[in-house]
Order: C-alpha cells, then structure tokens, then sequence
C-alpha cells in the first residue's frame, strides 16, 4: 500500500497574490500558500488559492472528502474557500476537522460535518487514523491551539508539521512513545537567518537540523524516512530552484507547488 502527496502550495504568507487570470507560474519561481492534497481526497488547509491550483492541476473539487485545519491564520484557512468546497456534489458532505475554538467566521454551513479537534484527538477517515498535536505557534486573537496531524494507514505513517517552530513538549512525547514515522513534512518558513519576526514560532534552518537529528537519534523518523520542507517564507530564502539543492545537502527535500511523492511503509532494516 501507499500514500499519494500533492503539494498544492508550498509557501508562507508573505508570497504576493497574484492577479485573477495569471497563468500557473513555474515551480521554480513562485509558491502559493502551504497545502497538501493526500490520495486525491484529503486535503490539509485550505487557504486563498486552493481553488485554483485544484483547477490548474486539473482536479475535481468534488473529489475532495475531508478538509484539515492547522489553525485559523488566512494564509491557511478561507472561509468562503470551504464554503465553495461544501457547494460541489458529493456523495456525503464535507468533513471539516479543526482546532477546537477555531474562528470558523462561516456564513453557510449546508454541506459541511463539523468536527473540532484538541491535541490528542483522532479522527477515523478515508482509511486515515489522524491523530492530532499541538504545534507550536501563536494566535493573538483566538484561544484555538494550533495543531499538527499524524496520518497513519496502510499506506505509511507520517507527519504533517506546519506552522509551528520544533514542537511543543507533550509532541515531542507523543512521537516518542509513538510508532517510528516513514516520512515528515516540516514548516522551514525562515532560512539561515535569526533577525525576523516570529522566530520563535517558526523554523530556521538550524532549527529543522536540530529536530531531524532528535528525531532521526530517537527512532521518531525511521531509517531512510524521507523528510520534506514546506511553509517556506519569500523573503528569507533562495528562488525555489537554487533553494533545493541547498536543502538536498542536508539531506532533505523542498518541496515546490505541485510537487508529487509516493510514501510506503518502510521495513525495520530500509
């Protein structure tokens, strides 16, 4: 078995919008804001361009089962971009899973099952067991905790980390006492710099080094689990084409806007 990744967008909230009717830019030039589409169904965030990168890559909205949230910041949840989702025919409606005390702000709620979400929390869907994990970052105006996901079926087990800087201490204990994962993706919004804001709810690229090397050193990551980068920041890192071989040194992917990758089970000597 195996677990089909489309990264729908790869980038952090400072990438510029771009004018309606733009043609689909180049992978290697721009990033839309972070999303990933699982097994063609699942999709996780739904942020401003999720509808036209469905379109661009030529998928069907209606294909779509469950939405994810990590939180409630713009660049990863749309209302009106849910509302749009919920209004495709489907065989059962939209399964919206999101922090608990999230500022949903949805006007229309036809279509749409609502389940919200804590840490420690698991939703059973889609063939997935998602598992859910405080992140470590900071709404101001809202008393949602943020979340990480742990997806796991019989297609591998891995972990989708964005927003949030390392992990909070009960995630950390969570993957350690947990199975060993067979790939990771993890937010590296800001690059080899230390003078931005939000650092410390954000990762640099000291910052991921050090959580692979305490994952890999724990068994968190199985051996040869590959690690993917997403949630990258516009003015803190290289164009994305001389940025991948950057992070392919540390042994890592950077994952690009329509980026595809298959995730299998490893065995216990892979």
């Amino acid at each position: 078995m195996q677990t089909e990744w489309l990264f729908l967008g790869t980038g952090a909230a400072d990438w510029p919008a771009l004018e309606p009717d733009t043609p689909f830019p180049q992978p290697d030039t721009y990033r839309r804001n972070a999303s990933l589409l699982v097994d063609g169904h699942i999709l996780i965030d739904g942020g401003p361009f999720v509808l036209e990168s469905l379109r661009a890559f030529g998928l069907d909205p209606a294909a779509i089962t469950d939405v994810f949230i990590t939180h409630s910041h713009d660049d990863h949840y749309v209302p009106e971009v849910i509302t749009a989702l919920a209004a495709f025919a489907r065989p059962a409606p939209l399964q919206l899973w999101y922090p608990s005390e999230a500022p949903l702000m949805l006007t229309e709620y036809a279509g749409l099952v609502l389940h919200p979400m804590l840490p420690g929390d698991q939703a059973h869907t889609g063939g997935f067991c998602v598992e859910a994990l405080a992140s470590n970052h900071h709404l101001s105006d809202s008393r949602e905790t943020p979340l990480f996901y742990i997806f796991e079926s019989a297609g591998g087990r891995w972990l989708y980390a964005t927003d949030g800087s390392s992990l909070p201490v009960s995630s950390w204990k969570r993957l350690l006492l947990g199975v060993p994962l067979d790939a990771a993706i993890i937010e590296m919004t800001f690059g080899d710099v230390y003078d931005v804001p939000y650092l410390l709810e954000h990762n640099t690229l000291p910052i991921v080094r050090e959580v692979v090397r305490i994952m890999r050193g724990n068994g968190v990551l199985k051996p040869g689990a590959p690690l993917y980068l997403t949630h990258l920041a516009s003015m803190t890192h290289l164009p994305p084409a001389q940025f991948a071989p950057k992070a392919l040194a540390e042994g890592w992917i950077a994952a690009v806007d329509g980026l595809q990758a298959t995730i299998s089970p490893l065995g216990a000597d892979s």
